[in-house]
């Protein structure tokens, strides 16, 4: 059976698990994402953070796949709403067991649920390589604002949880060295990380001075060349695709999403499980497409039964 026997024993499910784990119910599914992608209760028992994993789970319904190693949690398929995910009980615990402290783990996917947010071209018939391009790249700079800025001003205690499990010092710290207390709007932020990526100097002098930022501003440098490399893969798949159309999926804008968030509502139980239903089954087509396995499913029930046969695809996108 493709579906979990238990949705709150985390190691059970991950001697259990199938490579891309598929719920028949919401509700599981729900339960399930919340749990082991979130295991430190400091993200789910934040007010703004609870409803944006629900704003996800009920208008995407993303699509899970267990990263095997570096490359594979690299892949991005977060346009595609397939999210790849690690857990401290294992299987890939990253460089340096990262993935073995909950909060890293769910800091993780919170960016991947930030990408989640925004609408993406899934077809290059109306979209040229130049704005499919434009379009990836503001998701990404929102998406990375939310998870290295937002998500630290609207969660306390969580800069001083992470520590110095990614950089020594972060954008956040630094626009708290420059006095900016209270979170900036998100179109603010956007402007300045425009300005951060495109003037070398301002990066340097302004954004991340010093030896204390060397190591933001040796990534930050080379952010712009990754995402067009990332970008590029992208489009190489969507060419290969054949008569994909996404179903209508709810999105927001990288500039202005926190309202929406705050008064978010979870939908009734029988809307969201045919939603769901019918989102899963697109995402399980999509990826028979994108790994060239013949005879995609043709009902959510199908691919439920039906997952484990992508259990031996290898994700290098």
């Amino acid at each position: 059976m493709s579906a979990y026997a238990c949705v709150k024993n985390c190691k059970k499910l991950l001697e259990e698990t199938m490579k891309f784990p598929v719920f028949k119910n919401f509700e599981d599914y729900r339960e399930w994402s919340r749990q082991t992608l979130f295991p430190d209760p400091i993200f789910t028992s934040n007010p703004f953070m609870s409803n944006l994993i629900d704003w996800v789970l009920y208008n995407s319904a993303p699509a899970y796949y267990w990263a095997q190693n570096e490359v594979e949690r690299l892949a991005y398929l977060g346009c595609y709403r397939i999210i790849p995910i690690v857990h401290p009980g294992e299987p890939y615990l990253g460089s340096k067991d990262r993935y073995a402290n909950a909060i890293i783990c769910g800091l993780t996917h919170a960016h991947e649920f930030a990408h989640n947010l925004f609408g993406y071209p899934y077809s290059l018939e109306d979209c040229t390589p130049e704005e499919f391009d434009r379009v990836m790249q503001e998701a990404e700079w929102a998406a990375s604002n939310f998870s290295e800025v937002v998500i630290y001003y609207l969660i306390p205690g969580l800069r001083a949880a992470v520590g110095n499990a990614f950089f020594g010092a972060t954008w956040y710290d630094r626009l708290i060295e420059l006095g900016v207390t209270t979170m900036p709007k998100i179109s603010e932020l956007h402007a300045m990380r425009r300005d951060w990526l495109a003037n070398i100097e301002a990066r340097n002098k302004q954004w991340a001075p010093g030896e204390k930022y060397a190591q933001l501003r040796a990534y930050m440098t080379r952010f712009p060349e990754g995402n067009e490399d990332f970008n590029h893969k992208r489009l190489e798949r969507l060419l290969q695709i054949k008569d994909f159309s996404m179903p209508p999926i709810p999105t927001l804008s990288p500039i202005s999403y926190m309202n929406d968030i705050r008064n978010f509502k979870p939908y009734d139980s029988a809307y969201a499980q045919l939603n769901y239903e019918r989102l899963q089954l697109a995402h399980g087509q999509l990826l028979y497409q994108l790994f060239n396995i013949p005879n995609p499913p043709q009902s959510f029930t199908e691919w439920w039964k039906r997952s484990e046969e992508l259990d031996n695809v290898q994700i290098t996108l």
